[in-house]
């Protein structure tokens, strides 16, 4: 009869064990998951903050205005500084959606400036940066879209029954949707 309490107690202490391990590898890797789809949408956003100053150049040596004085200017001046708040905001969070909304809108206004113009609506290298802002910022917005789905996935799997104490055992926290807007 002693032995009989010894392989209940194990078989329980095993099953405790494998439900911990198994737990923790499906939420590893769906956090995994999650991170590798941040770092595709991260690297377009990164790409997209590099071609802007190459924007600004292109409109003001077109323009032909000095820096910082007229309207392109302030328009430059407000791109940059959208730019470095939206840089310095690491990783998918409320604040990081904020920083590139504000990014966005102010790269939008360049192109609009650059749109409005006889002589830049027809200068190729405009053109052609315009287009690329616009592919990548389609790209982001795909990219975007998988990643939300893969934050989804792993939240919700991570709420059930089944995971929540893993999750809280060995910390694995919500992950912050990131919402894209061109």
């Amino acid at each position: 009869m002693d032995n009989t309490y010894f392989i209940i107690g194990g078989s329980v202490l095993f099953l405790v064990i494998l439900w911990i391990a198994v737990g923790t590898r499906h939420l590893g890797l769906l956090r995994k998951g999650a991170a590798g789809s941040w770092e595709f949408v991260d690297e377009k956003i990164r790409k997209r903050h590099d071609v802007a100053p190459i924007l600004a150049e292109v409109l003001r040596s077109e323009v032909g205005e000095e820096s910082g004085k007229g309207e392109l200017g302030k328009l430059v001046m407000g791109m940059v500084e959208a730019r470095d708040q939206a840089r310095r905001v690491l990783g998918a969070s409320g604040e990081k959606t904020e920083k590139e909304y504000g990014f966005s809108k102010s790269l939008a206004d360049l192109v609009r400036f650059g749109d409005v113009r006889e002589d830049l609506s027809k200068d190729v290298g405009f053109l052609e940066l315009k287009k690329e802002l616009d592919d990548l910022g389609s790209d982001i917005e795909n990219r975007a879209k998988e990643y939300n789905e893969s934050v989804r996935t792993y939240n919700s799997k991570r709420e059930t029954a089944l995971y929540k104490p893993v999750g809280f055992l060995f910390r694995f926290r919500q992950k912050k949707i990131f919402e894209f807007e061109k």
